[in-house]
């Protein structure tokens, strides 16, 4: 996805963004937002977009049979998708997703300002903002601190993730159900949803 900007057109994608908040359950008052579509082998949602095949020139490029425009399917994470359709903004490769009122890689809360007593949970970061996150937070490897809790390793992170949108996919926002599903999978110290 290096040279890949993800943008939104409101009108232009207005049914793929209805495909995508169809898969969204919100959680009440200022609680995470969960995608309950495809998750990635990193634990993140993972959403399928088509955009116009692009020349060296940025143009775009037409199919040699029909002369239409050539179209090319791209897989985003689920966060970014909600930035770049709340916001309307262009996201590039410099700019990341960040969740920085919890730490849910399947929580799509992108909006502005207070929605349902809520802030966002999914903001617009950069990428030295992200790691420098993700080191307080325990996650990404590194030395463990024996005073810092561990992160999940990417394999855990992704079990746990799915489990949760097994759940939401399959019961709605169920607390008690949510937090048994992610107890069975991590330690007893870091079960705690909310």
């Amino acid at each position: 996805m290096s040279g890949f900007v993800l943008a939104v057109d409101a009108v232009a994608c207005r049914d793929e963004v209805a495909r995508f908040w169809a898969k969204v359950v919100r959680g009440p008052g200022s609680a995470c937002w969960i995608w309950a579509g495809a998750v990635g082998d990193d634990g993140y949602g993972s959403f399928s977009i088509r955009r116009p095949a692009l020349d060296e020139q940025g143009r775009a490029r037409p199919s040699s049979r029909s002369g239409r425009v050539l179209m090319r399917e791209h897989v985003v994470s689920a966060p970014r998708y909600a930035l770049a359709a709340t916001h309307r903004v262009m996201l590039t490769a410099s700019i990341v997703a960040a969740h920085e009122v919890c730490d849910e890689p399947i929580c799509v809360r992108a909006h502005e300002g207070l929605v349902e007593g809520g802030l966002a949970h999914v903001v617009v970061s950069s990428q030295a903002e992200n790691l420098s996150q993700m080191g307080r937070l325990g996650r990404g490897g590194g030395t463990p601190r024996p005073w810092h809790a561990r992160g999940l390793d990417r394999r855990a992170r992704a079990a746990r993730s799915r489990a949760l949108r097994d759940v939401v996919r399959d019961y709605g926002w169920d607390v008690a159900r949510m937090e048994a599903a992610v107890a069975a999978l991590q330690p007893a110290e870091q079960a705690r949803l909310f």
